[in-house]
């Protein structure tokens, strides 16, 4: 396949009807102020499902969206400000052969906000996180005479790259400290110029982002209920990207159809594409990716869908590797949410990623042939019960249960070369609990517990694969408490 064609989307999808509704009045995708359009436009243009009010909580990341945020006036109009801040305390069991880093206090992100109007054809948003926690993963070479052997697949390759010691914590999905699943480009988050149509009477409108964006696939980041990276699914870790490049969007009123010309190289460690280990936004690929998304409203339900087609890295033909490789980055994304009793949310995304090596090097690879592309499919579904107003605040609870296949490019390879038992076709499963309480309007404070079960620990140096532990299998439980701020 040509670089060309590589950058194409082959796909034909549709949205019905998804939902927000508060009594006695319907809520549409243009039910908002243009500048508060461009803070909520830094996340998704299509809300969760809320009943009322009341039963939204009104407090939460996830429902805020719609409030009006600081502002200062200026001569030709308001700069609107926001500040969306997260800290916590995590115990992470994963960590716990870290050297004394399985607890970490510490802000997740603090993203500072600013948007504003030039006229009614030209707006700018731009949101910095000077906290930049994000999990990118570095190199490690095991220290000659450790009492325990650990596989680590981000051992260093390629021209220049040396170990780190922060290696031996930061390794891969898996095994990483970082809590922000946003990959930024330094202290920039996203930062674009949206050029527009005025809105008709039918709520059409149509425009385009040029810069750096959330990648519209799948549920957006103020869609769900979420703290840290700890306490999302692995599906949601992999759809949270950021990226360079061209956004068009369409809408009208219950829908938004999104069609983006990406770099493509949002995160490209999912798949274990560490190239060189350099810096993880700087495009690799001489070809760009594309995504087609949307999404739509009605009453108290709603559907999306989004198909990825990209590249990440390339073919390094002197010096083939799992990492010197172009891998697969496609992905196909089917979401929904549903309000089918009062204070009750239900919702879920099946994702279908497309990974492993490309066919080109693929063939290059030494050793045993590996098996690519690799399918990585799975679903979570998760339920959110918010109460009424009490005097302790308004509460929430979660509960998310994810399936998903442990396929990806270092499996087929470990499968390929045998080893550690390791074989395609099993699965990881994680149970997450969330309990959020909001008080003084604008401030929750938190707790969550999470079990993640990993069929292959040995793969991210969870596991020693000889000396002292290489018979027991590691925990994979994690949890916390913190605050989240929402302004």
């Amino acid at each position: 396949m040509s670089k060309a064609a590589s950058s194409l989307v082959v796909v034909l999808g549709c949205a019905c009807c998804l939902g927000w509704a508060r009594p006695g009045s319907a809520q549409t995708l243009t039910d908002r102020t243009p500048l508060a359009s461009a803070i909520a436009a830094t996340r998704t243009t299509v809300a969760p499902v809320v009943r009322s009010a009341e039963q939204a909580g009104g407090t939460t990341a996830a429902q805020q969206a719609d409030t009006e945020p600081p502002s200062i006036s200026l001569a030709n109009g308001r700069l609107r400000l926001g500040v969306d801040l997260s800290f916590g305390l995590v115990h992470d069991e994963t960590l716990r052969e870290t050297m004394g880093r399985e607890r970490q206090i510490k802000p997740a992100f603090i993203n500072l906000t600013v948007a504003g109007t030039v006229n009614d054809y030209l707006s700018y948003t731009v949101v910095i996180n000077p906290a930049d926690d994000g999990v990118v993963p570095r190199p490690y070479v095991p220290a000659v005479g450790d009492r325990r052997t650990y596989f680590f697949p981000n051992q260093p390759e390629g021209r220049g790259v040396v170990s780190d010691p922060e290696g031996l914590y930061k390794v891969d999905d898996y095994k990483h400290s970082g809590f922000d699943p946003i990959l930024q480009q330094g202290i920039l988050r996203v930062g674009y110029v949206d050029v527009h149509s005025r809105a008709d009477s039918t709520g059409q409108q149509a425009g385009t982002r040029i810069g750096r964006a959330y990648v519209p696939q799948g549920f957006g980041v103020d869609d769900i209920t979420w703290y840290t990276a700890k306490d999302l699914t692995h599906i949601q870790r992999i759809n949270f990207q950021a990226d360079n490049g061209v956004f068009s969007y369409v809408r009208r009123r219950h829908y938004q159809v999104d069609v983006a010309t990406i770099t493509g190289n949002g995160n490209p460690y999912h798949d274990y594409g560490y190239f060189d280990f350099t810096d993880a936004t700087e495009d690799k690929n001489s070809a760009v990716g594309a995504v087609l998304s949307a999404k739509a409203v009605e009453k108290y339900y709603s559907v999306g869908v989004s198909y990825r087609k990209n590249f990440i890295n390339s073919r390094i033909e002197d010096a083939i590797s799992l990492q010197l490789s172009k891998h697969n980055d496609d992905a196909l994304v089917v979401s929904f949410s549903a309000m089918p009793v009062d204070y009750v949310r239900i919702y879920g995304e099946y994702a279908r990623y497309t990974w492993g090596l490309a066919t080109t090097s693929a063939q290059l690879l030494p050793g045993p042939a590996v098996v690519t592309p690799v399918i990585k499919a799975g679903y979570y579904i998760g339920v959110d019960v918010i109460s009424p107003k009490t005097p302790l605040g308004r509460w929430r609870g979660t509960f998310v249960r994810e399936d998903l296949s442990r396929d990806d490019a270092l499996v087929a390879y470990a499968a390929a070369n045998r080893l550690f038992g390791v074989t395609l076709g099993e699965r990881e499963k994680t149970t997450i609990v969330k309990v959020e309480t909001t008080v003084m309007s604008r401030l929750a404070c938190y707790g969550f517990w999470s079990e993640v079960s990993n069929p292959f620990p040995e793969l991210s140096a969870l596991k020693p694969i000889s000396g002292t532990g290489s018979d027991i299998t590691p925990s994979g439980r994690r949890y916390g408490f913190g605050i989240r701020l929402k302004i």
